[in-house]
């Protein structure tokens, strides 16, 4: 209901009735729209907690049936593993003593069992099992992440978890280095994306929300543009501007475009790795798509 609601933008100019004014019944649908909206807010998470506590049962009766075949599926592997670090002075002193160095790219995709792992492995203490205590010993854990990539949740992976203990590492005189140096754009481009992400990623603790760090030029811009912006020439509909319309009208624009570029517009790129400039050829383009299908047209 909520949806169609909004889907339905036409206001209309003439009065609505002798006793309600137009404007009158826009506000009332406006309101009927945010209550929707909370009541949805609200019952989602009434619905995920009972929804854990319904689903215990089940739950149960799986751990019942892998332990029958004595089988373990990804998440018992980490599980015990991370309990046997814990629980098992031997073990821990082994495994630290084992491993000197550490390297772990695409952190920001770590869950919180696989952190707590990485801290324990990498402790100077092998009699600390609290991994929020443990100080990792120096040059011996190496940590890539960007928090501004951690949009798929990945097994338990959590923006929250990778910014706390971020901080929980600097506490403990772990240093954090930003790479901020974009080797594969320009200037203007960088101009760009800087322009459309500063304003919206502001950094929020609480909701999980990473700070943006700006793009910082290396490769210096030529005198050809760096960023085009290409129009639907026929984005019109019946009576007023239709995605269908654009929609159908997009592909061939493209490949015009293309052909363009590749004919007559005599623009250059540079070679990856070097400082030449060679015309620019269809090896050089990639086209990215928003989707593959559009369902109904």
């Amino acid at each position: 209901l909520a949806r169609t609601l909004r889907r339905n933008s036409l206001k209309g100019s003439k009065k609505f009735s002798p006793g309600y004014s137009r404007d009158a019944i826009l506000a009332a649908k406006d309101r009927l729209e945010s209550t929707l909206d909370q009541f949805v807010q609200h019952s989602e998470a009434d619905l995920a907690a009972s929804l854990q506590s319904d689903l215990q049962g089940l739950i149960e009766q799986y751990e019942v049936l892998k332990a029958r075949s004595g089988k373990l599926d990804f998440g018992d592997l980490l599980i015990r593993s991370r309990n046997l670090l814990r629980e098992n002075h031997d073990v821990r002193r082994f495994m630290q003593e084992q491993f000197t160095h550490i390297f772990v790219d695409e952190f920001q995709d770590t869950d919180p069992v696989q952190a707590e792992i990485l801290v324990l492995l990498s402790g100077d203490d092998s009699n600390e099992t609290d991994w929020r205590a443990i100080r990792p010993r120096p040059g011996k854990l190496f940590l890539v992440g960007d928090p501004k990539q951690s949009i798929y949740r990945f097994r338990r992976a959590d923006i929250i978890m990778y910014q706390d203990l971020t901080r929980l590492l600097q506490d403990k005189g772990i240093a954090i280095e930003y790479l901020s140096r974009s080797f594969g754009s320009v200037r203007p481009i960088q101009e760009a994306v800087n322009a459309a992400f500063a304003p919206e990623m502001t950094g929020n603790t609480v909701t999980g929300q990473p700070a943006y760090v700006p793009l910082e030029e290396v490769v210096p811009a030529t005198d050809q543009p760096s960023v085009v912006v290409l129009p639907a020439p026929y984005p019109y509909g019946a009576r007023q501007i239709s995605k269908q319309s654009i929609d159908k009208c997009l592909p061939s624009t493209v490949a015009a475009y293309v052909d363009w570029l590749i004919r007559e517009s005599g623009w250059k790129v540079r070679v990856a790795g070097t400082e030449d400039l060679v015309p620019i050829a269809s090896e050089h383009i990639a086209i990215l798509f928003r989707r593959f299908v559009s369902w109904g047209d």
